[in-house]
C-alpha cells in the first residue's frame, strides 16, 4: 500500500490565506494513517535484509542490520516528514485535508489501509491473491483503482522504497565498486511493472467490500488540487525521509571502530 494512498473526499477548497501550525501537521500525519505507515518501514527493512542474508559475509549483515535499524527508526522517518509537511504550512489547502480525515468515511478507508499493513494482514492477502489469481476483477472498481493508484503516486513511493533499501544494503560495499545512483535507480525502476502489478492486487483485496460510490468519491478528490496537492507533498516527505535513511546508513558503515 502506497504511503500517499491516504487523503480524499469531495470537499470544497478552503479560502486563500488558510495555514497549519505544528498542531495541525501532527493531526494530519497521525490521522491520515502516515505515521502508522512510517512505523512499519523498520518491519520492511528488516525483511529485505533478512532475504539477502546468504548473499552478504556475516560480518557485513550483522553491521548492516543494527545501521538499519538506528537509520529507519520511525521517530526519525516521522520527523522528516513533519519537517517537509511544515515547509507547506501557509497552503489553502489544509481544513479539506482534516475535514476528509475527520469524515466517517474517511475514518473508514484509512482503517482498512492501516490494518492491511499488518504482518497478518500482509499473510492473508498474498494467500488470498493466490485462490483468486484467475479471477477477472470488476472492470469500474479496477479504474477507480488505477485512477487512485497514479493519484497518490503510490507506485513510485514504492519504488522509492526500493531504492532506499538497496542503497542501504550497498553500504558495505566499497565506494569504487557501488553503482551511481542513477544507475542503481534506473536498475530499480525496471521492476516497475512487476511492482504496479503487485500493488494493484492488494489493492483488490483491501478495498473489495468497499461500495463504489466510495471508491468514486475518492478518486475523484485524489485528482482535484487539494488531492494532488497533499499526495505531491506526501511523496516528497516520505522520499525525502527515506533518502535521509539510507544516507545514516552508510555515514554510520563509514565511522571507524569505537570499539
Amino acid at each position: 500500500m502506497g504511503f500517499a494512498a491516504v487523503v480524499a473526499v469531495a470537499c470544497p477548497s478552503a479560502p486563500a490565506g488558510a495555514s497549519a501550525d505544528d498542531t495541525v501537521v501532527r493531526e494530519v500525519m497521525e490521522l491520515s494513517g502516515l505515521n502508522a505507515q512510517l512505523e512499519r518501514v523498520p518491519t520492511v527493512v528488516d525483511a529485505s535484509l533478512t532475504a539477502k542474508r546468504a548473499e552478504i559475509n556475516p560480518a557485513d549483515w550483522a553491521a548492516l542490520r543494527e545501521a538499519s535499524a538506528q537509520a529507519f527508526q520511525p521517530l526519525m522517518l516521522q520527523d522528516a516528514v513533519f519537517g517537509a509537511f511544515s515547509e507547506e504550512a501557509a497552503s489553502q489547502y489544509w481544513p479539506a485535508v482534516r475535514q476528509w480525515l475527520r469524515s466517517s468515511v474517511g475514518i473508514h478507508l484509512i482503517q482498512l489501509e492501516i490494518r492491511s499493513s499488518t504482518a497478518f494482514a500482509r499473510e492473508e492477502i498474498k494467500s488470498e491473491q493466490a485462490r483468486v489469481a484467475d479471477k477477472p476483477p470488476d472492470p469500474e472498481r479496477l479504474a477507480l483503482l488505477k485512477r487512485m493508484q497514479r493519484a497518490t503516486f503510490a507506485t513510485e513511493i514504492a519504488l522509492q522504497t526500493q531504492f532506499a533499501l538497496t542503497r542501504g544494503l550497498l553500504a558495505t560495499v566499497p565506494q569504487a565498486e557501488r553503482p551511481a545512483d542513477s544507475e542503481l535507480y534506473a536498475s530499480v525502476r525496471s521492476h516497475e511493472p512487476e511492482i504496479q502489478q503487485e500493488l494493484m492486487s492488494e489493492w483488490l483485496y483491501i478495498y473489495r467490500d468497499v461500495p463504489l460510490e466510495e471508491l468514486r468519491t475518492y478518486a475523484d478528490f485524489l485528482d482535484s488540487d487539494a488531492g494532488q496537492w497533499f499526495n505531491a507533498l506526501a511523496r516528497r516527505a516520505v522520499t525525502r525521509a527515506l533518502a535521509e535513511a539510507s544516507v545514516r546508513i552508510s555515514t554510520e558503515l563509514a565511522e571507524p571502530d569505537k570499539g
